[in-house]
């Protein structure tokens, strides 16, 4: 679990994150974490 949180920011410090349909509407489900019903459709992109 550490280790998947370090991974997550470190992804998140290196990278800029954008949904690859802005227009797209989250449905979000609110559990332990948040998560989307359809899954997230992203685009990473190098700071």
């Amino acid at each position: 679990m550490l280790m998947m949180k370090i991974l997550t920011v470190k992804m998140v410090m290196n990278f800029k994150i954008y949904l690859k349909d802005p227009e797209e509407e989250l449905n979000l489900i609110s559990e332990m974490s948040l998560k989307s019903r359809n899954g997230f459709n992203l685009v990473f992109n190098k700071r």
